[in-house]
């Protein structure tokens, strides 16, 4: 975890458990902190590799198979794209 960071405040404002663990998993693996959680990842630096491992921490921590279809970039845009296919697959 990146020295200093509260994971429960590495999103402002996290709708629920599944943002909070998603933006601390970023926190932790690629240094975002003080995110929105529609804020562009891109734009915080994550790139095409982070969200490959960013997939298999989604369907590791929420105990998911992400279908081919599911891993489309629009899905990994923000927290709250990342955190809605997470509800989504849910059911």
């Amino acid at each position: 975890m990146t020295a200093g960071l509260d994971r429960q405040t590495a999103l402002e404002d996290p709708v629920d458990d599944v943002e909070a663990r998603i933006a601390a998993y970023l926190a932790d693996e690629v240094g975002l902190t003080d995110l929105g959680p529609d804020a562009p990842l891109g734009e915080g630096g994550v790139d095409s590799a982070q969200v490959l491992e960013l997939v298999a921490f989604v369907e590791d921590a929420f105990d998911l198979v992400l279908e081919p279809a599911d891993i489309d970039l629009r899905n990994f845009e923000s927290v709250a794209k990342v955190a809605a296919l997470v509800r989504r697959r849910r059911g």
